[in-house]
């Protein structure tokens, strides 16, 4: 793996499980609020691997969508 190494296009299902917010790494916490979902570590990092203008699809829950937990992960997609 080398994670200088950037891609066009990164597709995936990844596992979706509450975690402690004590074990999520600090640098992770700008992105949710209440309880974290390890989904949300899979997506910072795919966006960091991406490619200006490249392409992420993920299976997502659909609360995703409308949770309050996730908005400051939809504003990062977003902007």
């Amino acid at each position: 793996f080398d994670p200088s190494k950037k891609y066009d296009l990164i597709i995936g299902n990844p596992p979706f499980y509450v975690m402690k917010k004590k074990d999520v790494p600090e640098e992770f916490h700008c992105f949710f609020e209440g309880r974290p979902n390890i989904f949300i570590l899979f997506i910072i990092k795919s966006l960091q691997l991406l490619e200006k203008d490249g392409i992420l699809s993920f299976i997502l829950p659909i609360n995703f969508i409308n949770c309050l937990y996730y908005n400051k992960i939809r504003e990062y997609i977003y902007e």
